[in-house]
């Protein structure tokens, strides 16, 4: 199901694992960003699948409608829908900003992929670490 409401805004914590500054041991943080075209309904691939027992740590995902009519998108890893949206007009976006202490890991050698349900224009960034 799509949720119908603009701008959504995902913030989850926990105090699982220290940052860098309270004595933890920072990631190297990597970006994947851009603009994809989805000529038809479709999959693209946010953060490509890593290594076997490599997974993706998300930090920050944001997606935004560049395209004049509504578009339902789902942020997935691999086939599993974790957070679904609808944009309903140009402009709108989905951001998801997870805590730096909490690891919110991908399953291994699991790639991050956006579907959209419509021909449509998306842009993104996704902050992520791998571990």
């Amino acid at each position: 199901m799509i949720n119908k409401y603009k701008n959504h805004i995902i913030d989850v914590r926990n105090v699982d694992s220290l940052p860098a500054s309270q004595g933890g041991t920072a990631p190297t943080m990597r970006r994947s960003a851009g603009s994809h075209t989805f000529a038809a309904p479709g999959v693209f691939n946010l953060v490509a699948a890593p290594g076997a027992g490599v997974s993706i740590v998300p930090s920050l995902v944001y997606v935004q409608n560049t395209s004049a009519s509504a578009v339902g998108v789902e942020i997935r890893q691999g086939l599993q829908v974790r957070i679904p949206a609808l944009l309903q007009n140009q402009g709108d976006n989905v951001n998801a900003a997870y805590d730096p202490a909490r690891e919110s890991p991908l399953p291994a050698a699991a790639a991050m992929n956006l579907y959209a349900d419509v021909a449509c224009t998306v842009n993104y960034v996704v902050v992520y670490y791998l571990q």
